[in-house]
């Protein structure tokens, strides 16, 4: 993200500076001839010419940053679930420590790391901000991993192996996969 930004940044910069430059060499071209003036009608006769070009230039800028800023809220306000051990009742806690609720949330786990597919497959409510719920059926088992949305569709997951933690966007094509795996079981049971 920060490398695409900063190209993104120097070719805004460059294709600014471009205009302002090209309408200047336009204009010095086309009176190479005359003489500097000392006249305040010509100045303000040259800044009217030069008023698009800096309009055009701030507009391509400002469209930049209004992007660019906004993809950065996104990420700040995206929801992040977190897997944690609970000593007291010795099963997992889902926790979203993003800013942003997480949707739709479906948690899978397998109790053998080696099992083919998952042993289980369970819808659960939304998490706001710092909410938590208490995995009840959980065993201490090999690997969990949740898929959830927030409130732009966007679509990511979280995932604990071995007490590391994962944390992930997927994309659109992977999640109608995820989905259709989804209603095969719950349906097919």
């Amino acid at each position: 993200m920060k490398r695409r930004l900063t190209t993104w940044l120097i070719i805004t910069i460059v294709l600014c500076s471009l205009i302002l430059i090209c309408s200047l060499l336009v204009f010095i071209f086309n009176f190479r001839y005359s003489f500097i003036s000392n006249e305040t009608s010509d100045w303000g006769s040259f800044s009217d010419y030069l008023n698009p070009f800096v309009s055009l230039a701030n507009l391509i800028l400002i469209a930049f940053i209004t992007y660019f800023v906004n993809k950065t809220n996104l990420l700040v306000e995206k929801p992040t679930i977190v897997f944690a051990w609970d000593n007291d009742n010795k099963k997992y806690r889902i926790k979203n420590i993003g800013k942003g609720a997480a949707l739709n949330i479906v948690l899978k786990h397998k109790e053998k790391r080696d099992s083919e597919g998952w042993d289980s497959n369970v819808l659960c409510y939304s998490l706001g901000q710092n909410d938590e719920i208490l995995i009840k059926w959980s065993k201490g088992e090999d690997e969990w991993i949740a898929y959830y949305d927030d409130i732009f569709d966007n679509h990511y997951f979280s995932n604990i192996r071995d007490d590391y933690v994962k944390i992930g966007k997927i994309n659109n094509k992977e999640y109608k996969i995820l989905k259709q795996e989804e209603k095969e079981r719950i349906y097919n049971k």
